[in-house]
């Protein structure tokens, strides 16, 4: 413990101004690398993972006195992304804007889907959304506007399992404006009807944003 207080102790830091705030240079250094694994995972806000790896890798000293184990156990924590839980009992439809028009994916829409994910997203979720093929109906549906794909969102895709919600995606430059919120509330209601006791939310990024969407919950860690 003495010397994890001696890697925290202060030095003489000098303060600049940075969006009319007076702060220190490390403290802009963390903010800066927190902010490059923001865009790194395509995130609209930095969070506490994002803070807390900038601060480690940056910070020698007390990366120097901390164990692997205790990283590891740090990082699975606040940096590994984490499941959650929504109760769908009594779960009703919340209409938030007009402007985003939201359907169920058709057969004939997936190739366009696959391409949007692909272009906006990588390669990665693309095995979930081939699970949809054999489907009868299929658990995809997609905001437009303007007859564009600007979000989509799954469920009962994940491992094609039933109750997991994801994944779900939207635009970049369409980030707060509701859509994702619209998505994850059309398919927990499509998932409520079909009398899912609830839903699970897998390894979900931003953990915030479903908190407030949803009273989602998280699932303690192990279990």
């Amino acid at each position: 413990m003495k010397q994890v207080e001696e890697a925290c102790e202060a030095q003489p830091e000098e303060y600049i101004e940075w969006n009319e705030l007076n702060i220190t240079f490390a403290s802009l250094k963390v903010l800066e690398r927190a902010n490059e694994k923001k865009e790194n995972y395509g995130q609209t806000l930095i969070n506490e993972g994002h803070i807390l790896f900038a601060v480690l890798e940056l910070e020698k000293n007390l990366r120097n006195v901390l164990s692997k184990e205790m990283l590891n156990h740090i990082f699975q924590i606040a940096c590994t992304p984490r499941d959650l839980t929504v109760h769908l009992d009594g779960y009703l439809h919340k209409p938030l804007s007009p402007q985003n028009e939201i359907r169920r994916v058709t057969p004939s829409d997936l190739p366009a889907l696959k391409n949007y994910i692909r272009v906006e997203f990588g390669e990665r979720w693309l095995e979930h959304v081939n699970h949809a093929s054999n489907k009868e109906e299929i658990p995809i549906f997609i905001a437009e506007r303007n007859n564009t794909i600007i979000g989509f969102a799954c469920y009962d895709l994940v491992r094609n399992q039933k109750s997991i919600f994801g994944p779900m995606g939207t635009s970049k430059d369409k980030r707060c404006q509701l859509v994702g919120r619209e998505l994850l509330d059309t398919c927990l209601v499509e998932m409520a009807n079909l009398r899912y006791p609830y839903a699970i939310i897998d390894e979900a990024g931003p953990v915030e944003f479903y908190e407030k969407a949803c009273n989602a919950k998280l699932i303690p860690v192990g279990q």
